[in-house]
């Protein structure tokens, strides 16, 4: 065991070498008298340090330093003090320190609570914690669990539970248990641990058996407050749970009456039902039905019909039971008639049913003739009816000329006007080539002098050379008639085998609309029509799309051919528009859709199984699938999209929809109604939509590509060739934009 003051000796030998030995060996042959200076301080003494000390070659002198014992080094007299090291430690450490090796750590476990103060290890828990820790070692916790209630308070630890519970805690070890649990109420309420309320205590004996029979069969005798549970129910309530044990609620019955005010329970019902409630009971039911009219109107129960009904519930008790039941002592005339006699209907004779009429009154309670009574009330139910409808149509109406859209001009791209068609463009289909074929020059076909005069043309533009603008088409044929020529909607269709391009325009003659059919030569650039279609049910017609060269699908857009009855159609909503499959071929005609309200452009799609109409006055397009056996349509979806679509054209190679769309209804109709120009200022903005479609025909996207009010009004088309788009309109300008980014 080494010493403190030896491992300071061995830390300087170690450190210091030969000079630490010199020192102590100079250090004996100095004068017994001569002044003590103490060695270093130590630098370490860690046993690294001696290690290092071993190994430079010291063993002896260390061996002599270890072998004086404590106190002692060599050179050094008995009657000297040990020098000491300057501690870097707490002084009290030094006694932990000396504990650690062995001499104090035994007497310290076994002895703890002899030892003194200064002896013990400094406290890592509170003071007060100290005799717990003693106790757990078997000193005092047996008889700290047995006689925990005889020991003094300073013996017992800290209570982790209220105060008040402590007697509790006595109770459940089993000393006063019983006596609590069955003497409950002779203990004194210190005692009792409170667990519900105090007014609750006498319910708790009362459910242990003592009280509860008293208390349920003798309630009234109990005293007032005390012996009684807290009451659940309102204390008006107590009577009626008395009636309801059988004592008085016989008499409540039959003696309602007679009960007093406050005897009675609370009313359920109004109190003017209560007349009819004793009715019910026999009382005065009979007198109630034979003398209704005789009684005052607080005995009456509430009418259930509307009043003017009385007088003929009146009449009903008194003529026609005695009818019915008088019928053969009533003389031949007042007698009722069979309506029928061997299957024939008689009708009655005024003279045999005038006798009756006498005994109903022919005036209402102010004298007012009933029939007129009657016909003002139908008036205005008639005319409430007609303002409801004509306010939902004319809200709808508003809605659909879009008085409230606001539009920003955007371009996807470099625009221009294309010169040469500043007549209208409202429609166009293009080629597999990029050849384009536009209808342009339409007249107001309600308007007989301008259709006369119409001298409507077809142009040609081609989106390869863009720069060459438009041509007109030369049209031959013998039987056509160029000069009443008003072309609206059309539709191309190419035949894959032969090559040859077949074109359909609807035309809006003078004498009604019809059909001209036409083959396209791409060298000459001209038109020859082949034929002229007609038919009863073509009122008005709008667009067209072939299916092959005989077979095609046309909108009937109203069915009225006037403008005013269509603008009232319009406005009541009256969905008469369809559309009609004709087979040339066949000769066949046949209306394939109904329902719409003012349906305009019609497509299809590239592989012909999805027609697509567009539904303006609904501001949507309908999808309608085609049924290949017979054409008939079947609607399979809506496109909302909330857009004044005109004409709908479709892309060969990926099917996607580019839509002319009236962008604000209501400067479009003006615009269209001002063919003539007198107002200068008037602008119709121009919109085209994008929507790309799926094979089954869905909608994936809708993009907003042009809006503009500046280069062109009213847009009736849009057609799209590679990285280039053509916008045509109804009587204004056609433009050209290059597809930058949309």
């Amino acid at each position: 065991m080494y010493s403190t003051s030896l491992s300071v000796k061995d830390i300087a030998h170690r450190v210091r070498g030969s000079t630490a030995n010199n020192w102590f060996t100079d250090h004996t042959a100095e004068d017994n008298n001569a002044e003590y200076v103490g060695p270093p301080s130590p630098r370490c003494g860690s046993p690294e340090g001696k290690r290092n000390a071993y190994l430079r070659g010291h063993r002896d002198n260390i061996q002599t330093i270890l072998n004086d014992g404590p106190g002692t080094y060599l050179g050094h007299k008995r009657s000297y003090t040990d020098p000491s090291p300057i501690p870097r430690v707490k002084p009290e450490a030094v006694e932990i320190y000396e504990s650690h090796q062995g001499r104090k750590l035994a007497t310290m476990m076994t002895e703890y609570g002899m030892l003194p103060l200064s002896g013990r290890p400094v406290a890592r828990i509170k003071p007060e914690a100290q005799d717990l820790s003693y106790d757990h070692k078997g000193g005092r916790m047996a008889n700290l669990l047995n006689n925990y209630g005889n020991n003094p308070r300073s013996a017992r630890p800290e209570p982790r539970i209220k105060a008040e519970a402590e007697s509790s805690a006595e109770l459940d070890k089993g000393k006063r248990m019983d006596t609590l649990i069955h003497s409950y109420a002779t203990m004194g309420v210190s005692a009792r641990v409170p667990r519900v309320k105090p007014e609750a205590e006498c319910s708790a004996d009362l459910d242990r058996g003592k009280r509860m029979d008293k208390l349920l069969h003798k309630y009234q005798k109990q005293e007032e407050f005390t012996p009684r549970p807290v009451p659940r129910v309102k204390r008006e309530a107590e009577d009626s749970a008395e009636l309801d044990k059988g004592k008085r609620m016989d008499g409540l019955i039959h003696k309602y009456n007679k009960l007093p005010q406050s005897a009675r329970p609370v009313p359920r019902v109004k109190p003017e039902a209560n007349d009819v409630a004793e009715a019910h009971k026999g009382k005065k039911t009979e007198k109630l039905l034979h003398e209704y009219g005789e009684l005052g109107l607080s005995v009456r129960p509430a009418p259930r019909v509307k009043p003017e009904a009385e007088s003929t519930a009146e009449r009903g008790r008194g003529i026609v039971q005695h009818l019915f039941h008088k019928y053969h002592q009533l003389p031949t005339s007042p007698r009722p008639q069979s309506r029928t006699k061997g299957g024939e209907y008689i009708y009655p004779d005024r003279s045999q049913i005038e006798p009756v009429l006498r005994h109903f009154p022919r005036t209402g309670k102010n004298g007012s003739s009933l029939c007129s009574v009657s016909s003002k009330m139908l008036k205005r139910i008639v005319a409430v009816v007609v303002f409801g409808i004509l306010a939902q149509r004319i809200f709808l109406l508003v809605r659909l000329l879009g008085f409230h859209t606001t539009l920003y001009n955007h371009r996807p791209g470099p625009c221009r006007v294309v010169p040469g068609i500043g007549e209208g463009s409202e429609d166009m289909q293009q080629l597999s080539d990029g050849l384009t074929i536009i209808s342009g020059g339409m007249k107001r076909f309600d308007n007989p002098s301008a259709v006369a005069e119409a001298n409507g043309n077809l142009y040609l533009f081609d989106f390869n050379v863009p720069d060459a603008n438009v041509e007109k088409l030369k049209i031959k044929g013998d039987i056509f008639n160029k000069k009443t020529f008003n072309p609206h909607g059309l539709s191309l269709f190419e035949d894959p085998k032969s090559g040859e391009v077949y074109v359909f325009v609807v035309n809006h003659p003078p004498e009604g609309d019809q059909i001209e059919k036409f083959t396209f030569d791409r060298n000459s650039k001209t038109l020859t029509h082949l034929q002229s279609i007609k038919h009863d049910t073509f009122t008005v017609l709008n667009d067209i799309v072939a299916l092959d060269g005989t077979r095609f699908y046309v909108t009937r857009y109203d069915y009225f051919r006037h403008p005013a009855l269509r603008a009232l159609s319009v406005l009541f909503g009256l969905k008469w528009g369809s559309v009609i499959y004709i087979d040339t071929k066949k000769n066949s005609f046949a209306t394939v859709a109904t329902g719409m309200l003012t349906p305009n452009g019609i497509n299809a799609s590239p592989d012909k199984k999805y027609i697509y109409v567009a539904n303006i006055g609904d501001r949507n397009i309908v999808v309608f699938k085609r049924d290949e056996s017979d054409n008939s349509l079947t609607e399979a979806r809506t496109l909302d999209l909330y857009a004044m679509t005109d004409n709908i054209d479709v892309d060969p190679l990926s099917g996607d929809l580019w839509l002319g769309v009236q962008a604000v209804g209501h400067l479009s109709a003006a615009y269209l109604a001002d063919h003539d120009h007198k107002i200068p200022d008037l602008k119709a903005p121009s919109r085209v939509l994008y929507v790309k479609m799926s094979k089954a025909a869905e909608p994936q996207e809708v993009r907003d590509v042009f809006v503009d009010d500046t280069m062109i009004f009213a847009s009736s088309v849009a057609t799209r060739y590679k990285d280039a788009m053509l916008v045509g309109s109804v009587y204004h300008n056609m433009v050209y934009c290059q597809l930058k980014s949309f």
